[in-house]
């Protein structure tokens, strides 16, 4: 699950991540590029090199897949995913390889648009210092749009029909690209980026209740985000029924106590936020 995005005045391209299982990511530092893979695979997600060329990615799968990713049936989605993409040629191996020496996204293009390969779905975002491009690839198919100032992508295709065609599809993915249009057009500074994708810990959000739980309840963090609100944390009373506190649709407030360091995982509380009970003597 990634949102990622090109911001020409900033000169920058940035990819979020939300995965339900944490990754090990590794920062690659050589004399002529800068990268990020995730461990154990033989290519980038996203790079740059001497030159100023770059380019970052997100994944684009079938909606099956992304039905029992969503479900949590990690065991099902592998099977699913090596079956829909046999015989397929992941685009950021090739991308990765000629990342070292490419001069201009237009020798990136050349390459990806000729070539006889077939190409696992893939979003990518490709850029120089005077051009930037987003293409859309699925076995032969391509679909490429330049990009003026900004531009952002997620989990699904605009054009293409791979993929998920409907918000239904991946509720999540079209959340997350309406989110993250919205707040790129803001944009001024680093600060602004770190903000709009990295939760601080110790900050007050706005969040929606989603959906109940016995043991507490899950809230829209952000478009796309859901976090799990621990019974232990919505009021400082013993809360025996989640529902006789929160309903569904009711926006509260809360504040981020803790980032598991590993995981990613965030730590919500209502309750501290509330004013806390005197003890009775």
């Amino acid at each position: 699950m990634c949102t990622v995005g090109y911001h020409k005045k900033l000169n920058l391209i940035f990819k979020n991540r939300d995965k339900n299982m944490p990754t090990e990511e590794v920062l690659v530092l050589k004399p002529n590029l800068i990268a990020v893979k995730t461990e154990g695979t033989d290519y980038f997600s996203l790079g740059t090199n001497k030159h100023g060329c770059a380019f970052v990615s997100s994944a684009v799968n079938t909606h099956l897949w992304t039905q029992l990713a969503s479900e949590g049936k990690t065991k099902d989605a592998e099977e699913q995913f090596k079956k829909e993409n046999e015989g397929l040629v992941n685009p950021m191996v090739n991308l990765s390889r000629l990342l070292p020496e490419i001069t201009s996204v237009d020798e990136w293009l050349d390459i990806i648009l000729n070539s006889e390969q077939n190409y696992m779905g893939y979003n990518l975002l490709l850029s120089d210092r005077s051009k930037a491009v987003h293409i859309e690839v699925y076995k032969k198919e391509s679909h490429v749009t330049l990009v003026e100032e900004w531009a952002t992508i997620s989990n699904h295709f605009q054009h293409l029909q791979h993929g998920p065609k409907k918000r239904e599809d991946y509720t999540n993915s079209f959340d997350r690209l309406d989110a993250a249009r919205k707040m790129i057009k803001d944009f001024v500074s680093l600060e602004d980026v770190f903000s709009a994708l990295k939760p601080e810990n110790g900050k007050e959000y706005d969040v929606k209740v989603i959906k109940i739980l016995e043991f507490g309840a899950v809230v829209e963090f952000r478009p796309g985000k859901e976090v799990l609100l621990h019974i232990s944390e919505i009021a400082w009373e013993r809360v025996e029924n989640v529902e006789d506190v929160l309903k569904e649709g009711e926006e509260i407030e809360v504040k981020l106590i803790a980032i598991d360091e590993r995981s990613g995982k965030l730590k919500l509380s209502r309750k501290i936020l509330l004013p806390k009970p005197e003890r009775k003597n």
